[in-house]
């Protein structure tokens, strides 16, 4: 009974919340999952995707095939700028395909659109633990399970985002719960995320400021190196030039954040900061470690500060991105700023996903909300750290121990 337990959803008591929504939470819970999931087949499966994507996922998959130590050298040069994490789907992936005939560039999404689904289950998990109520619960599911933005990096793009933030989320819901051994549990947890991709090794700038004694910090920074690094001994002793250079792509997108300076401002500034590149990412990178530690927000909303500085001080930036981002705004009870960014990307994930580029309109239909979402970042970010420094963890969780927020 255990095990099924844990496969269920958190338990309501409808004792305290008689609604209908409380008395039926599981049916609508699944009922939201399945309707997600479905959607999201369905685009896998009737459209090729992103392109480059696409053709990065089927190189590796032929590399994998033909010698797999020499992947990263057959894949070419920014095909796959990521640990081998994947790799664990995209060879079986193949050979399903070549057993079946069941289209590859559909298959290579599954593993995204589950990890939508099991980030959707942890938020309401972590939400319910706090005492959050049904409907807000309800919604910030919703807003993965249903959310245009989940739904299109998922299920349309091919994204392997949600893949690689699925095991951090966990992470930080556990580490926060104070889960016994919290410190292996995470350090393992994030490293099999920065195995998948290495933006979400940034988290534990997030948990290190409230570790209990040197020990834990040794275990989580321990733990979570050590996974991507036994994973990636093959092919580093193989060809470790190669893969040391693939995974220290920087990101060249300038479809948002700072990155949007490059096309409002001709004048240098934008060629500065991308001249700058890695030193300008650790700049501020050390600016928001030295923040966080200096003052110690709770490990949900220090990831959401890590993240909103990374959309907004990154330079690179593309809409994927967010997908790092909204989970720990839902973990932080912040529903409505979640769904705000959501609502401000709709029209520039059409133009991108439509292939609408080219026009002046289609341009400034996607240049002006990206610029907004900029902003609102700023706003968001600003915020968050103001209330960092006054002493107040403004989370928008209602509970005894959090003060409510209004953002």
């Amino acid at each position: 009974m255990r095990g099924a337990r844990f496969l269920l959803p958190v338990d309501v008591d409808t004792r305290d919340s008689p609604s209908w929504a409380a008395s039926h939470f599981a049916l609508i819970l699944w009922g939201m999952a399945a309707i997600g999931v479905v959607v999201r087949l369905a685009l896998a499966f009737a459209f090729h995707g992103d392109a480059y994507d696409q053709e990065s996922f089927q190189l590796a998959r032929e590399g994998l095939s033909i010698a797999p130590l020499e992947v990263y050298e057959y894949v070419g040069d920014g095909h796959w700028n990521y640990p081998p994490g994947y790799f664990a789907w995209l060879w079986p992936a193949g050979e399903i395909t070549d057993v079946t005939g069941i289209a590859f560039d559909g298959l290579v999404h599954v593993p995204a659109i589950a990890a939508d689904v099991a980030i959707a289950w942890i938020v309401q998990w972590y939400l319910g633990g706090r005492g959050v109520g049904v409907d807000r619960r309800l919604l910030a599911t919703g807003l993965v399970l249903l959310g245009p933005l989940f739904i299109a990096i998922s299920g349309y793009h091919g994204q392997i985002d949600s893949v690689a933030i699925l095991p951090a989320v966990l992470a930080v819901a556990l580490w926060d719960r104070g889960a016994e051994g919290r410190a292996w549990k995470a350090g393992l947890l994030l490293g099999a995320a920065i195995a998948v991709k290495t933006a979400p090794g940034l988290l534990l700038l997030a948990l290190l400021p409230s570790v209990r004694s040197p020990r834990e910090a040794v275990q989580l920074i321990g733990t979570a190196a050590l996974v991507p690094l036994v994973l990636l001994a093959p092919w580093l002793i193989a060809d470790g030039e190669r893969v040391i250079g693939a995974l220290d792509y920087p990101s060249a997108g300038n479809a948002g954040g700072i990155g949007l300076i490059s096309t409002t401002a001709p004048n240098g500034i934008a060629d500065g900061i991308r001249d700058l590149g890695s030193i300008w990412n650790l700049l501020w990178i050390g600016a928001v470690a030295g923040l966080l530690w200096r003052y110690r927000p709770s490990p949900t909303r220090a990831a959401v500060i890590v993240w909103l500085a990374l959309f907004v001080f990154g330079t690179g930036f593309y809409l994927h991105y967010l997908v790092w981002g909204l989970p720990f705004l839902l973990l932080d009870g912040a529903l409505l700023a979640a769904a705000a960014m959501q609502a401000i990307v709709l029209v520039p994930l059409i133009v991108n996903y439509g292939g609408l580029f080219g026009s002046f309109v289609a341009n400034r239909a996607f240049d002006v909300p990206m610029l907004a979402l900029w902003l609102y970042s700023i706003y968001l970010l600003a915020d968050r750290v103001l209330a960092a420094i006054r002493g107040r963890d403004r989370s928008e969780i209602p509970t005894a121990s959090r003060a409510v927020g209004s953002t």
